[in-house]
Formats: C-alpha cells, structure tokens, sequence
C-alpha cells in the first residue's frame, strides 16, 4: 500500500493511505515476471491482506472502506484467484506479547486485524465483516453467526 512518507517512524500499518493504483500496479509486476517465465497460465492467491483500525471506531469505517476497495481491485485483476484476508478473528492475546515495545509483533496495531470479535465477545462482526459479506453476495445474520460461531468454539453447540 502507499504510505505517508512524511511520516518517519511509528507503525506503518496505520500510516497506510487508501488503496489505490500503485498496490494494482505491483501486483502486476509480480504476474508480469510469472509470465516472462511461463507461469503466466496460474492463477494467483493475494495472502495477508488487510488494515487495522487498533480498536478505533473512525479508522474503522475508513478501513472498512479500504477493504471494499481492495476487494474490488482484487476482483479486477484476472489472474487473480482469491484473497486471503489477514485474521478472521481480533487476536487481544498480541496485547501481553513480550518484546511488542521493540516494534516485535504484538502490541495495539497487531490486534484489530480481525473480520469479528473473539468468542468471548461473542465473534461480533465488525464492519468490514459486513463489507466482505457484500463482496462475497451473502446473506446470513452475521451477528447471530458470529454467537453460534462462539458458542462452538466455548465447546457448546446448541
């Protein structure tokens, strides 16, 4: 993604700019030399993708926006297969992670990945849950999937 160059250090994945031409453009580069070596005939998985909002409710309406964006790029790219979103689930454990002061992985930003809440909160959809969900034409309660998700996962299947 573009950044905020302007910006020296702190995290980069909250000085991510709005997805745009330039994440279109190196993937095609990476497909561009699958093709220079004849492995233009495969199709591609994008892994990892994703924003954190680190719990914030404003960033996550924008981020919510980024995903519907990226997804409508992804779905633009032919050779594209699917897309792998990074955590399904918010990860709080990343929270007591040693070493997260030494920008190791853990900490605040690592956390708010997450399409739905844990279980203990009952795997709330969170907004880009509903966004993927339109991207992908679904229908179900997400809300009501999210608690039965929960209570499976507490080992209670009702």
């Amino acid at each position: 993604m573009s950044t905020d160059s302007s910006l020296q250090g702190g995290d980069l994945f909250l000085q991510i700019r709005e997805p745009d031409n330039l994440w279109k453009d190196y993937n095609d580069a990476a497909y561009r030399v699958m093709c220079k070596y004849g492995d233009g005939h495969k199709q591609v998985l994008l892994t990892e993708v994703g924003f954190t909002d680190c719990g914030d409710e404003r960033r996550e309406e924008v981020q919510a926006g980024y995903t519907k964006k990226i997804l409508e790029i992804a779905a633009s790219l032919p050779y594209v297969r699917t897309i792998y979103n990074f955590r399904l689930l918010e990860e709080t454990g990343m929270l007591k992670k040693e070493g997260i002061d030494k920008n190791q992985i853990g900490g605040l930003p690592e956390v708010y990945f997450g399409f739905f809440e844990e279980p203990d909160r009952e795997c709330r959809p969170r907004k880009k849950a509903f966004v993927l969900q339109k991207a992908a034409g679904g229908q179900e309660d997400l809300t009501e999937a999210g608690k039965r998700v929960s209570r499976q996962m507490k080992g209670v299947i009702k």
